[in-house]
């Protein structure tokens, strides 16, 4: 059994969805593990039949037929994977059997959304802007709520279909409502919000809940997906411009030796374009490239248009040692074993990037499709 970890060493955007899916496709992975983010993702994969579609809160690896589980420290989205399943279907998948979801994860509700969309629209006035780039679906007072009252937060055991579930689901929405109420109180929209009507859309009888990961042969490939980028981490990013979630590949590293993987058995894919990207406010250093274009990453309300430049030695740096661990000697060492380059066919990578970051190019990627990604010798 060996095991894969694509992480972005960027601020997201770095093309993680399509480097999975040809992870999973060169080694017949028939499991994907999501171990960070929620459903702010949006990895967008173009299959080999010409299937396009931007994954969120199923794994980029369901577009060759992979099964998906998240993991604990991931946020869900019911009403959101609602509209990602429907999608999927019309594609001509059976989404919902291809993916399991462990109990402990978060739950990001309508609430939540309301008060974070509201909280960004009122960084914004009188000609001052100090949005913090979020993405306007709540996932940061998903957290922050967990953080302030622990088990009264939404769990995705609290989603399950038993009567006392849903009691207990109702009483929680109730009381998240009334707390961010006496926190929030200008935020007006929280006041007609119906709790019972919530808590009936939340529950979805077709959510396989589960307390343990879904059974795996115990030879194969399982290949981890993250979300986001080691630029917006929770130590390591920029405040107040940063998620609030750990997205650095530690999660899944011990997570896949918990599973019985080897350490040596388990690689670190670190996954960048040739030039930085930033959806959101915050500061991107380097020198903008105003001529790039990204289909794939439309202007929203929240975050604004995408913005490109070249990479900053300050950013690459620090994504490099976001990517480290304590060795017990007296440096720590890289967790990255390979490097995923990507948008080659757009701009050169500077060699000074590839010197910093110190680890051998697997793959290379010139455009969106599958076909577009070649796995180097080094990688062999």
């Amino acid at each position: 059994m060996q095991a894969f970890i694509t992480v972005g060493l960027g601020y997201g955007d770095e093309g993680k969805g399509a480097t999975t899916e040809a992870l999973v496709n060169k080694f017949d992975s028939m499991l994907v593990v999501r171990y960070s983010g929620g459903a702010q993702c949006g990895h967008n994969v173009v299959g080999p039949k010409g299937q396009k579609h931007p994954f969120a809160q199923w794994g980029a690896g369901t577009i060759t037929g992979a099964h998906t589980h998240l993991l604990r420290q991931v946020i869900i989205d019911p009403l959101a994977m609602r509209a990602e399943a429907s999608a999927l279907e019309w594609l001509g998948w059976q989404p919902w059997p291809m993916l399991t979801i462990d109990r402990r994860c978060l739950v990001t509700t309508p609430f939540h959304a309301r008060v974070n969309r509201w909280l960004e629209q009122m960084r914004q006035h009188d000609g001052v802007d100090k949005r913090h780039g979020s993405c306007g679906l709540g996932i940061g007072e998903t957290r922050q709520y967990w953080l302030w009252f622990g088990e009264d937060a939404v769990f995705a055991e609290d989603l399950q279909q038993k009567p006392t579930a849903k009691r207990r689901l109702a009483e929680k929405l109730d009381l998240l409502r009334q707390r961010l109420m006496l926190k929030y109180p200008q935020c007006r929209e929280l006041y007609g919000m119906p709790v019972l009507s919530i808590a009936e859309m939340l529950c979805n009888p077709l959510m396989q809940i589960v307390d343990e990961p879904p059974d795996f042969p115990s030879s194969g490939t399982i290949v981890f997906e993250g979300a986001q980028g080691v630029l917006l981490d929770e130590h390591w990013g920029q405040p107040p411009h940063y998620t609030w979630s750990d997205v650095t590949p530690r999660n899944a590293i011990e997570t896949a030796i918990d599973w019985g993987i080897r350490r040596a058995d388990v690689k670190v894919v670190g996954v960048l374009r040739t030039y930085a990207t930033r959806h959101g406010a915050g500061p991107l250093e380097g020198t903008p490239l105003p001529n790039l274009r990204d289909s794939g990453n439309p202007e929203n309300p929240y975050q604004g248009s995408i913005r490109f430049a070249e990479h900053s030695r300050t950013d690459v740096i620090r994504a490099a040692e976001a990517c480290k661990y304590p060795s017990g000697g007296s440096e720590n060492v890289s967790m990255l074993d390979g490097l995923a380059v990507n948008c080659l066919d757009q701009h050169q990578l500077p060699e000074w990037v590839l010197d910093q970051l110190a680890v051998p190019v697997w793959m290379e990627g010139r455009g969106p499709h599958s076909k577009d990604r070649t796995f180097l010798p080094a990688f062999e």
